[in-house]
């Protein structure tokens, strides 16, 4: 890869961004997006849950039904 290449000069910057990044903005901006990303993903996840408690309720006093 030739020294010049974007990917070097990029490389390069966000180095020297993390350098001069003396309050350490950029990692708090992405331990929040972290959390808040988990947070958003672990709601999904307990909607999915109650959906499914919600259907396998309806089930069974469908299927219960069905058998008088």
């Amino acid at each position: 890869m030739a020294a010049n290449s974007p990917f070097v000069l990029s490389s390069f910057m966000k180095g020297a961004a993390r350098i001069l990044d003396i309050g350490s903005t950029q990692r708090k901006r992405q331990q929040t997006f972290i959390k808040t990303d988990a947070d958003a993903m672990r709601q999904d996840w307990v909607t999915v849950g109650k959906e499914l408690d919600g259907a396998m309720v309806d089930y069974d006093s469908k299927f219960k039904q069905a058998k008088r």
